[in-house]
């Protein structure tokens, strides 16, 4: 399988240490913060995500059936377009004229051995959140949020290696004091490694933002996901 969008990853994810102690650390618990930080960045807005080399950027707007509309640019290792509406998602190759319909990748993965079970374990699992500390990132005054999700040892034994391993089971979140946007989101498998990590740059919050803009353009010719995985490197790519 190609590698994931780190967009998407995070749509997926989306879902603190010694230091000082302030009077708003003490004020908030930490699913407050959690829950302060989910408002501030759950507005339409353009942003920036820079992970592992890579640099994305991001429009998001959330739709009235509580799912999120995304559309994210990245140029490396490949110049694409992916968006994603409701339950339609496309990765595009606007200068090769080139769809590809990812919309069933979701379901895919979700019928292969062990997910379904993990999935609905994952249903009753107790997420526990702790605020660790309060600290200075790029010279503002943020918290740092754990978020602990333990995956029964059990299911990850009946899943691929490789896959347990990309299984999150804790979050780390770096969160503005003042605004509650995120700077930072952290994620590690079961065994205490990290997954991914995500720099969130240049929030901008966009309330005029229209639907159009997560729209798949005219003009472009059709592959289905079958073709996608299946094809070594599509023809014109």
């Amino acid at each position: 399988m190609r590698n994931l969008n780190v967009a998407k990853a995070v749509l997926v994810s989306f879902v603190i240490m010694a230091g000082s102690v302030s009077g708003a650390f003490a004020a908030l618990t930490a699913e407050q913060i959690l829950e302060e930080s989910q408002k501030a960045m759950g507005v339409p807005a353009h942003y920036r995500i820079v992970s592992q080399g890579m640099e994305i950027s991001v429009y998001q707007k959330p739709l009235p059936d509580g799912s999120i509309a995304m559309l994210t640019d990245m140029s490396t290792p490949i110049k694409r377009t992916t968006t994603v509406y409701g339950e339609k998602s496309y990765d595009l190759y606007l200068d090769k004229k080139t769809a590809v319909d990812t919309s069933g990748l979701l379901a895919e993965v979700k019928g292969q051995p062990g997910i379904a079970q993990l999935l609905s374990a994952a249903k009753g699992v107790k997420v526990a959140v702790k605020l660790t500390r309060t600290f200075t990132y790029n010279g503002k005054e943020c918290y740092e949020v754990e978020q602990a999700m333990p995956i029964p040892a059990a299911l990850l034994v009946n899943l691929p290696e490789a896959m347990a391993k990309s299984i999150p089971s804790k979050n780390r979140f770096v969160i503005d004091t003042e605004t509650f946007l995120i700077h930072e989101h952290e994620t590690f498998s079961a065994d205490g490694s990290s997954i991914a990590k995500l720099q969130y740059l240049d929030f901008e919050p966009m309330l005029d933002l229209t639907d159009d803009i997560f729209q798949v353009p005219g003009g472009l010719k059709f592959w289905h996901q079958n073709q996608y995985l299946s094809t070594p490197r599509l023809p014109g790519l």
